[in-house]
């Protein structure tokens, strides 16, 4: 399998944050200059080689940790696990 790059898991964070019906986690400039923290959604921090998934929500821009630190390949992976898995669910949830 060829490698994976930044596109790629941000590709496929955008899927996981759109099957949860998330639009995303932001910041928003407010007329006196300070920052405004807007919606909640899934976002990764990557360091030293390792990538960890958190989940991030306004107003507080409090975040909760969703998986340990892990190579990109296997954030990949989880992420592609979490997102069938919720799908799975909601299917069988329609049953």
């Amino acid at each position: 399998m060829s490698r994976i790059t930044q596109k790629d898991l941000e590709r496929e964070l955008k899927r996981l944050n759109d099957t949860f019906g998330f639009k995303g986690f932001g910041y928003t400039k407010l007329k006196s200059g300070k920052f405004k923290a807007t919606g909640k959604g899934f976002a990764f921090y990557q360091a030293y080689g390792g990538t960890k998934l958190v989940f991030k929500k306004a107003p507080s821009s409090s975040q909760r940790e969703v998986s340990d630190r892990m190579t990109s390949r296997e954030m990949y992976e989880y992420m592609q696990a979490l997102r069938s898995g919720i799908s799975m669910y909601k299917r069988r949830a329609k049953m």
